[in-house]
């Protein structure tokens, strides 16, 4: 696990909130808002420090507040002089109105033309409890039916949920049967149709809303968090490492392949999603854009999706010509790094000195998933790395 210190984390279906299918009850939709705050959102007071030793402030409150209450329009003014003030303060302020009226018009005609409002959380949540039901104590691939399956009668459907347990209650996903009906089971949201049999013209990147998973936050801790080095089933809410130890709130893993992964990465959905670009790359052009394909025809871009398409990406190995191409002092900060990761396990094996130059080695230590956000030119999105808090 990155960073110094041991990481306490609980394997747990982290959905927000946790949802599991009761064969004997009717599926309730998922409330609008979660009934508790997630990881990655908690308020943090900010550290504010004391001024260095001989450093004044730059104003005197006091004097400032006085100056402020001894403001008089009447004081040591003449008739004339007041008057004239006052003319000139009505005139702005009709001046005001005017821009005020104007601006609300050219408002309303614009907030017309403004995209319609994009899904609720628990639209978001509903997709993923659908496509990845919890049953059983265990996550079944629901939204992608094997080819030429036959509709099960109801007796049939029973012994289907039975089948997910073996002798001694092991468990057994694989006798799933995709997409049967039943009235515990989740339905498909309508916000995510099945996608058409011959795609459409690209949406542009600014037309989209992603997943709140895949935001890219400007403050405070990411949604989600994984070390591009490591496996897609690694990944966390929040940091993986706070940088304080708290028992109360350890570390919660993602679930990449249970109902969290499987939430679309966009709305509306998409077939295809591209990554053009490195936030902060000092090339100033990204060497490896690339991009990640819906896992299944009928479904959009999930989240698991992008996840296992940024860490397949940045696992390539680099071209002797990518490594030539780079200044010096880039090549002798990416051969630090590469020597520092052949002799630590990665994936649960250590390299070796024979392993070969990756991309994320390319990255240094800030390999650690941000968040995305769209180009301004509508072209696909900006990946933010950074390093393990």
């Amino acid at each position: 696990m990155p960073g110094q210190r041991a990481v306490r984390y609980v394997s747990t279906d982290s959905t927000w909130p946790p949802r599991e299918v009761d064969i004997n009850k009717r599926w309730q939709p998922s409330p609008e808002l979660a009934p508790f705050t997630l990881p990655a959102s908690i308020d943090i007071a900010p550290v504010v420090p004391n001024p260095p030793p001989g450093w004044k402030f730059s104003y005197d409150e006091e004097v400032n507040r006085r100056s402020q209450v001894d403001v008089d329009p009447f004081k040591r003014r003449s008739l004339g002089s007041w008057f004239s003030h006052r003319v000139k303060t009505l005139r702005r302020r009709s001046k005001i109105t005017q821009a005020d009226v104007s601006n609300s018009s050219s408002a309303s005609v614009k907030s017309s033309e403004e995209k319609p409002p994009g899904p609720t959380p628990a639209e978001w949540r509903a997709f993923g409890y659908w496509a990845r039901p919890k049953i059983n104590g265990m996550f079944v691939h629901n939204a992608t039916p094997r080819p030429n399956e036959q509709e099960l009668a109801p007796e049939e459907v029973e012994l289907q949920f039975a089948s997910l347990l073996g002798p001694e209650q092991s468990p057994h996903p694989e006798n799933w049967r995709a997409q049967l009906s039943h009235p515990s089971l989740p339905p498909r949201p309508l916000r995510w149709p099945e996608p058409p049999t011959t795609p459409g013209p690209p949406i542009p990147t600014t037309k989209l809303e992603l997943n709140p998973f895949l935001q890219h936050r400007l403050f405070g801790q990411p949604a989600i968090t994984f070390d591009l080095r490591g496996d897609a089933s690694v990944v966390f809410i929040g940091d993986f490492d706070p940088p304080w130890p708290n028992p109360e709130q350890p570390a919660v893993l993602f679930e990449t392949d249970g109902s969290n992964g499987c939430q679309p990465a966009t709305y509306p959905g998409v077939s295809e999603l591209r990554i053009v670009a490195l936030a902060d790359d000092p090339l100033g052009r990204f060497l490896w854009p690339f991009t990640i394909v819906a896992h299944h025809p009928s479904l959009p871009v999930l989240v698991k999706d992008v996840i296992e398409g940024i860490i397949a990406n940045f696992d390539e190995f680099m071209t002797k010509e990518e490594f030539y191409g780079l200044s010096d002092g880039r090549r002798d900060q990416l051969m630090t790094t590469y020597w520092s990761r052949v002799f630590k396990m990665v994936k649960g094996k250590i390299p070796g000195a024979d392993d070969g130059l990756r991309r994320t080695d390319y990255l240094g230590e800030s390999r650690f998933f941000r968040g995305l956000e769209p180009m301004k030119d509508g072209s696909g999105f900006v990946l933010f790395l950074g390093p393990s808090f």
